[in-house]
């Protein structure tokens, strides 16, 4: 058969379930512990680690930098959601979702009703902040994460 992610995904899924015991913990067999460790290191010196990759680990380093920069610069304690709001025509895409963003995680004085879950983020503290950026950040797309560079990289 054909040997893709998902059939690999599906061998060690079955060992897992198959030799892990409640006493003993999670745990693969030995053979597909030392296949996954094979495949490990592979994809660390053929892909990971390619020579190649280089410029791009760099342009992406940038990217995520100068968007965290940005935000990090909006925060204002409890008027943060203001200073995001004042951005909206510098910024339209990143203002817009990262302030959708913080309505629905921090305890912002504007936070709709419509949001039930729990609040991660406290705007007064600069500390939640920067972890309100970092997720939000790490909850991007690359395609979105370039869309955003572009945006407030671009006059």
């Amino acid at each position: 058969g054909e040997l893709n992610n998902t059939v690999i995904m599906h061998g060690f899924i079955i060992d897992l379930c198959a030799n892990s015991i409640p006493d003993e913990g999670v745990q693969f067999s030995r053979d597909t512990l030392t296949l996954m460790n094979l495949l490990k290191d592979f994809s660390s010196r053929n892909i990971y680690d390619h020579e190649r990759l280089n410029n791009y680990k760099k342009y992406a380093k940038l990217i995520i930098t100068s968007i965290y920069e940005v935000l990090k610069g909006l925060y204002r304690k409890e008027r943060t959601v203001e200073e995001v709001k004042r951005y909206f025509r510098l910024f339209p895409t990143l203002s817009s979702v990262f302030l959708e963003w913080l309505m629905k995680y921090s305890s912002s004085i504007d936070r709709p009703a419509k949001f039930r879950n729990q609040v991660l983020y406290d705007l007064r503290k600069k500390r939640d902040y920067s972890l309100a950026i970092l997720d939000f950040i790490a909850g991007m797309t690359d395609m979105f994460a370039i869309k955003v560079f572009d945006e407030i990289t671009s006059f």
